[in-house]
């Protein structure tokens, strides 16, 4: 699985620092968002001939990620292929393969990389207003969903 770190960006610090305990919540909370906004875009160009491939792209905890098509954005994986993972490492790979448009090869890798472009920005507005909503709710730091239930996958 591919591996990136996002850093810096001085509104996502300030917005962490707001978030004080609670920062790595709100942090794992706002990558989660940003990983299936990205899990959207792929699932716009996967290759689809039947809808299987398409069907099993997913965002997961980083310990239930065992595929062998994935990329990870911090506790997260963007995973495809469960029991066709042979099948999905083809159709990403393969840049001679023949697609249907919008169907295309680098599904996966390509809107992670364009996804990259201002995340930091990104990432900074969803804590942002996470914690604006925290605040007006007056719900305590992570009782907003962060992701799928545990266990729920």
């Amino acid at each position: 699985m591919a591996r990136n770190r996002v850093t810096g960006g001085q509104a996502l610090r300030a917005n962490l620092q707001r978030a004080g305990a609670s920062a790595a919540v709100e942090l794992n909370a706002a990558m989660y968002q940003e990983a299936e906004a990205i899990m959207a875009v792929s699932k716009r160009i996967v290759p689809v001939k039947f809808g299987t491939l398409r069907g099993s792209g997913r965002v997961v905890p980083m310990n239930k990620g065992r595929g062998k098509l994935g990329y990870a954005l911090g506790g997260w994986a963007l995973v495809y292929g469960d029991a066709a993972e042979d099948y999905a490492i083809v159709q990403h790979e393969r840049l001679d393969y023949r697609h249907t448009p919008p169907g295309q090869a680098k599904y996966l890798e390509q809107p992670f990389r364009e996804a990259q472009t201002g995340m930091e920005g990104r990432l900074a507005r969803r804590i942002g207003k996470r914690l604006e909503s925290r605040v007006a709710t007056g719900h305590r730091p992570g009782a907003i969903p962060v992701g799928p239930r545990p266990g729920a996958l």
